[in-house]
């Protein structure tokens, strides 16, 4: 089973004990398809370089561009998780800090390079969760009620 097909297990997994507010488990599911995903990328995201000597090349992340749209998608239903049960630190902190990590990526990226349009798409992906959540947040603090959208879906774009 490749990275990308055991990752879709993992988040078919995790959607189904979403569904069924098993907010633990999905948890656990999704947080292993993050992992799975960050170990198979071809750069360290949390230090912005290549994983090892041979990956030197002037950031070439083309390959990469499934991996980034499947961590984008796995970090979204994570912060969707900790939303659900009003975890609002920790669903914000999630996805501030990968929205960070992407935005300082997308600066290393050339702009001609396809990934940096992977970049920003899923930058924006992460900006409009994190905009949701915190609207959601305050509609909870005023006991206003919000608009929801649900789960990303698992499937690639």
């Amino acid at each position: 089973m490749n990275p990308i097909q055991h990752w879709q297990h993992l988040q078919q997994q995790g959607n189904q004990a979403f569904r069924q507010q098993q907010w633990q488990l999905a948890s656990e599911y999704y947080l292993h398809s993050i992992l799975l995903i960050r170990h198979h990328l071809p750069i360290k995201l949390h230090s912005l370089v290549p994983a090892n000597a041979q990956d030197a090349a002037p950031y070439q992340f083309g390959a990469a561009a499934d991996l980034l749209i499947c961590l984008s998608i796995a970090i979204q239903n994570l912060a969707e998780v900790y939303a659900r049960q009003q975890r609002w630190r920790r669903c914000h902190s999630l996805l501030n800090r990968a929205l960070n990590r992407l935005q300082q990526l997308q600066q290393q990226v050339a702009p001609s390079d396809n990934a940096s349009v992977i970049l920003l798409q899923e930058c924006c992906s992460l900006r409009r969760e994190l905009c949701r959540h915190t609207l959601s947040c305050n509609a909870c603090m005023t006991k206003t009620p919000s608009i929801h959208t649900g789960l990303v879906s698992s499937r690639i774009h």
